[in-house]
């Protein structure tokens, strides 16, 4: 009802006066004030008839002034009588007027009042029924309860959510019938805290349904009054969020687990270590690396890939005590949180996971063997913070894979200054590939059994401005790190093509030039048809260019490198393998991929000191040559390695004995001389 409605309508039945209306008409007895009026007015009557005529005639003696009083006399009597008369009939039409205004005023008030509470009554009618409504068809829990904790009211969405029909639930105890996760108990006490005005609202329960399921409702209360302002009951409002609480512990697992392997991630890890950190535990981080887990990707398919981190995941989480923590942080990278201070149950520990990961797995019907990198920082020694201890357990990782792999390092401080000349010179880097920093050296390359001159081999080098000249076994590692291999690649291809073609405008004889391309650049398919795109562009003739690539990078994509060589040879050119002798030196290689020339390495040259290092060196120029393989001896360095090479029929030579490597404008006079 609408307050100032309310005020009006009192306002107009206070001025009814009823109570002095009722008073008043209790005092008025009509037949005594008639009675009343009739005898005063006999008395005077009565007593001026009978003492008149004696008082004037005691005080007039003469006749004639008798008769002039008796009639003066008579005059008196009647408009005394006729104001008497006057007053009593005006003082009662006054009341009766009165009478009547009042009757109307009232009358008037009282329509109006009634006007108002039709109006009232209809409001309060609407909104009964836009009430019964809410209540009825509302897309919440609206459950009434008395002050003695009894249902009064439960609607059909509360029938609905927890399965128990109204009549089973109304008289029904409140904690009886909708019982929560907790016990009556705290329930009772929970009520008795909101009646007294405690807890009212976002209270959040899990409430037990008619089927046993649990639903989660957020409950908000309002009191019940009665006429006195006393509470009389509770109007509890209750919001379904299972779902969205479902949906919030979805979100938080998503946030702080890794979905595929429902192991902890990163982020789990971090807060985890934090609250080490806070607690003063000693712990280690171990970050623990499977080493070339790409090739099992590459080779076999990312699901047998997948399949195959789930298994190792399950082993881990095996071999993880229950105080540990074991994270997932990347495709291949686990950490673990080892707690306690005795380093020798860790090293005993990290053997029995290192042993694990090297035994034989059966993968895809493949027997395989597989290794990891393990680094590990130490709380309180090596951080006193999260991003510290993980900082420093990754360099640790890192030096371990930069010495070999399959093992596992401590972090000492030095390898902190390591890693910081690393960023250093990976920053300058980026400056030189922008600033094209590069040279290329060319060395030459001759037919051995005739002294010609067939190319020359282009070596990059590194001008720094600051520290001069920077060899490419210091920047070419960490450029394939990097991913500044793939512009370095292309700027040595597109400068060894230009300057080719440079010289044989000049008129110098047409000469073959070599180039090194990183193993990377056959790998990823993406950067393989970058470098394809380039000998397009520059419509690249198979007389100019030989492409390099080491055995090293075969052996690490066997399938990948043998198609992209094999769309090399499609377009006429050369192909090389470098530095044959340093790895596994598998002749299977020479038999599987499109190979032209071998490129001997000068250790293998240099080391040639018995019969039985004679007997290999023979073996393999024969079998080379036998397969149509051109042979080609690198780091030749004196007359008497020129001369084994001859005699046992090597093809091509260079070295330092025969000539060093030059930069471009040098080379220009070496081919003069050779014309000469």
């Amino acid at each position: 009802m609408d307050k100032d409605r309310e005020n009006k309508i009192d306002s107009r039945l206070e001025n009814l006066n009823l109570d002095l209306l009722v008073a008043k008409r209790s005092r008025l007895k009509p037949w005594r004030e008639a009675l009343t009026m009739a005898a005063i007015y006999l008395l005077i009557g009565g007593l001026w008839i009978l003492l008149s005529d004696k008082i004037v005639t005691f005080i007039f003696i003469d006749p004639e002034q008798l008769k002039i009083v008796q009639l003066y006399k008579g005059w008196f009597y009647v408009l005394a009588t006729a104001l008497i008369f006057f007053c009593i009939f005006k003082k009662t039409l006054d009341l009766y007027a009165r009478s009547v205004d009042y009757c109307i005023d009232s009358y008037d008030a009282l329509s109006q009042a009634n006007d108002e509470l039709l109006i009232i009554n209809e409001d309060l009618r609407i909104e009964k029924e836009l009430s019964n409504q809410f209540f009825m068809e509302a897309a919440s829990i609206i459950i009434i309860f008395d002050k003695d904790e009894k249902i009064t009211h439960y609607n059909p969405f509360a029938e609905k959510v927890f399965g128990f029909r109204r009549d089973e639930a109304v008289g029904e105890m409140a904690y009886n019938l909708l019982r929560s996760n907790q016990p009556i108990k705290r329930m009772r006490e929970m009520f008795d805290d909101i009646i007294n005005g405690e807890n009212l609202n976002d209270n959040e329960l899990q409430m037990l349904c008619k089927d046993g399921s649990y639903k989660t409702i957020l409950w908000n209360n309002n009191y019940l009054h009665d006429k006195d302002g006393n509470v009389a009951g509770l109007v509890s409002i209750g919001t379904d969020i299972t779902e969205r609480r479902q949906m919030e512990e979805r979100l938080e697992h998503i946030a702080y687990y890794d979905t595929f392997l429902e192991i902890p991630n990163r982020t789990y890890l971090n807060i985890a270590m934090q609250e080490a950190i806070e607690a003063n535990k000693e712990f280690a981080v171990v970050n623990l690396d499977l080493d070339n887990f790409r090739h099992i990707n590459e080779s076999m398919g990312h699901r047998v890939g997948d399949q195959f981190i789930a298994t190792v995941a399950e082993v881990l989480k095996g071999l993880t005590r229950k105080q540990d923590l074991i994270a997932r942080l990347s495709v291949d990278q686990f950490a673990f949180l080892f707690f306690g201070e005795d380093q020798e149950d860790l090293m005993i520990w990290l053997e029995c996971v290192m042993s694990r990961i090297r035994c034989p797995w059966q993968l895809n019907g493949q027997r395989i063997y597989v290794t990891c990198s393990v680094g590990i920082a130490l709380f309180p020694q090596d951080g006193d913070n999260v991003t510290t201890l993980m900082q420093n357990s990754d360099i640790a990782l890192y030096t371990r894979k930069e010495l070999g792999k399959d093992g596992f390092n401590f972090f000492k401080p030095e390898m902190y200054e390591r890693t910081l000349k690393t960023i250093e010179m990976g920053n300058e880097l980026k400056v030189a590939v922008a600033n094209e920093e590069f040279i290329l050296y060319y060395q030459p390359q001759f037919e051995l059994s005739s002294g010609r001159l067939l190319g020359f081999e282009a070596l990059i080098r590194w001008n720094h401005p600051q520290k001069g000249f920077i060899s490419p076994g210091e920047f070419i590692p960490l450029s394939e790190k990097t991913g500044h291999i793939v512009p370095i690649s292309e700027w040595v291809l597109k400068e060894a093509i230009r300057q080719r073609r440079s010289w044989e405008e000049k008129g110098y004889q047409p000469l073959k030039v070599a180039v090194n391309l990183s193993g990377y650049t056959f790998t990823e398919a993406s950067v393989f048809e970058r470098i394809c795109k380039i000998l397009d562009e520059m419509a690249v003739k198979p007389d100019e260019i030989e492409i390099e690539i080491t055995e090293t990078a075969v052996m690490m994509e066997l399938d990948a490198a043998k198609e992209a060589l094999t769309k090399l040879k499609q377009k006429g050119l050369t192909v090389a393998m470098d530095d044959f002798g340093t790895g596994y030196s598998s002749l299977n290689y020479l038999q599987i991929l499109p190979i032209d020339v071998l490129k001997i390495d000068q250790t293998f040259i240099q080391n040639i000191r018995s019969q039985k290092d004679e007997t290999i060196y023979k073996t393999l120029v024969e079998l080379a040559h036998a397969i149509g393989i051109t042979v080609v001896a690198e780091g030749i360095e004196t007359a008497q390695q020129e001369a084994f090479l001859i005699q046992n029929q090597c093809d091509i030579g260079q070295g330092y004995y025969l000539g060093r490597p030059v930069p471009a404008s040098e080379v220009e006079d070496f081919l003069l001389k050779q014309v000469n």
